[in-house]
Parts: C-alpha cells; structure tokens; sequence
C-alpha cells in the first residue's frame, strides 16, 4: 500500500533534479519554490513491485456548474442557498486529482448562464462557459425540490458533458428523498458522494497493470530532431507507457510501437499532462499536439 512504499524507500532515490523557482536568504530563515523532478522510470519499477495500480495523474480541467430549482425557478447563483453555497466551498477546499474549476460570479455570468438554460444543458451555453473556463468537460450538479401536498422532496442529479456541451453519462442519480428546514449535512453528505464517484472514475481509467499488456503503433510527426527528442522524452515520462521501439524514422518523424500496461483511455489521459493527444483515422494512430485533436 501507500504507506508501505513510503516506507520502504527514500524520496531522494526518485529524483532526478531540483529547480530553485524562486529563493530568499535571511539571517535565520530560508524561503525557496522548489520544483523536484522524479526520475519516471526508477519510479514507475518501483510502483509497479509495491502492486500500485494507478498513478497520480491530474485531470484534464472540469467546469463545475451547480443548480437549484424550487418553486420560483432554476438558479445558479443564489448567495444564500445551502446547495449553492456548500459546492462553492468545496471548490475552495478541494484538493484531489480531479482539476475542478468554477465560473467566477459577476453580473455578466449570472445574467449569461442562467439556472434554466444550465438545467437543460443547453450545448450552446456549456460550450461557452467550458471555453471561458478553458475546461475538457463540465459536471452539472442538479437539486429540485418538487411538492407532494404540503410535503417537500429533494431530487439529485450530476451529469457530464463534454466541452461542446454533449452529455457524456449521468455520474449518479438519488431517490426522492424527504427534505427539512435544515438539511445541510445530509447535503454535505451529498456532494462528497459524487465527488468520491468522479474520483474513484478518475482513477480506474489510469489502472496501471504490467501484467496485462497491450500494443500500440503510432505515428508521430515532428518537424525537427528537437521536436522528435521532445515527444521521445514525453513518451518515457508516461507511466502506462511500460516501454518503446522505434519502428520507422525519416524527416517527418516516425512510428513507434508502444507497449502499455494499462489502457488506451490512461494512455490519452497521460498525454494530455504533456499537451499531446491521440488521433485516430481508422488507418493511423497519431500522436500530436493536443491543440490539433481540438
């Protein structure tokens, strides 16, 4: 486990380098940014012999976009809703692998993204905010207090869409449930429920597994020997990348057949860190700036 690797080995034996970012010498103290560089190959032998099966990857930047809709309508930017206000705290304390972002709250937003046009998802809407955000995919998180008689129920919903604004899946769903003056915990309760579900999703597309192998030969262009050393280094740093040939080389760049120990979705995650992404025709495999997958 975790703890058990920690344990069994030094840091210092993983890294590569230290970048000092910036440094400040005082009489009695230190102050630095420090950027310590692994090794990814020492690391990975070392995680693949402890049984770790997924690597620490961040994810691609997620929009997150809650809505409330009672009786006066859908809103997503009420100050003073239980809802609302509780995702907008867990914006500012989260620190998972998930990268989830959040439209800042100004009157051009509130009076741009409305609750009912979020509700509906409607694509033109979650396009926009995605590229204001700069966000891969946008979660929308849905409260709706409906009546049955004098009695009040509260429906759940986290869906996700890809940054054009087309669903993707529906993340969860709860029962109707019975819903009080106060139900802030349970609203707590709520929303650390789907955030466990998207990170427990997150990580199960980046299984590394060294006994389950897989091949991929794919082409990467490059326009220079730069370039071609760039995308090689890349390459070496992506843990699902267990190893490499190259096949092919000329002035256009060349194919290279990679070995995984996980799947193609952690192969494209991983390459995303780098800024690279995969293109498929049906003939060819690519590997090239994400700019040009977009």
């Amino acid at each position: 486990n975790y703890n058990h690797f920690i344990a069994a080995n030094e840091r210092d034996t993983f890294i590569d380098f230290v970048h000092i970012v910036e440094e400040k010498n005082l009489e009695k103290r230190y102050i630095a940014k420090l950027d310590f560089c692994f090794d990814a190959e020492r690391m990975r032998e070392a995680m693949q012999a402890e049984g770790l099966k997924w690597a620490e990857l961040q994810s691609s930047p997620i929009l997150l976009l809650p809505v409330w809709k009672g009786p006066d309508g859908a809103s997503a930017w009420q100050k003073n809703n239980q809802w609302l206000s509780g995702w907008r705290n867990v914006l500012n304390n989260y620190d998972g692998l998930v990268s989830l972002q959040s439209l800042p709250h100004n009157l051009t937003h509130e009076r741009r993204f409305r609750g009912k046009d979020i509700l509906e998802g409607n694509p033109i809407k979650l396009a926009a905010a995605a590229r204001i955000a700069k966000a891969e995919q946008i979660m929308v998180v849905t409260a709706i207090l409906d009546y049955m008689g004098v009695k009040r129920f509260i429906d759940i919903e986290a869906r996700l869409f890809d940054k054009l604004g087309q669903p993707i899946t529906t993340i969860i769903k709860l029962p109707k449930k019975a819903f009080g003056k106060d139900d802030s915990k349970w609203f707590s309760k709520v929303r650390q429920t789907i955030l466990d579900k998207v990170e427990r999703s997150w990580h199960s597309a980046n299984l590394i597994n060294s006994n389950a192998r897989d091949y991929l030969l794919v082409s990467v262009p490059a326009i220079s020997a730069k370039q071609w050393s760039e995308r090689l280094e890349a390459l070496r740093g992506v843990a699902v990348i267990q190893d490499f040939t190259i096949r092919t080389l000329d002035t256009r760049g060349g194919t290279i057949l990679l070995e995984l120990a996980g799947s193609r979705e952690a192969l494209e995650n991983a390459l995303a860190s780098y800024e690279l992404g995969l293109v498929d025709t049906g003939d060819i495999v690519s590997i090239v700036e994400k700019s040009i997958t977009q």
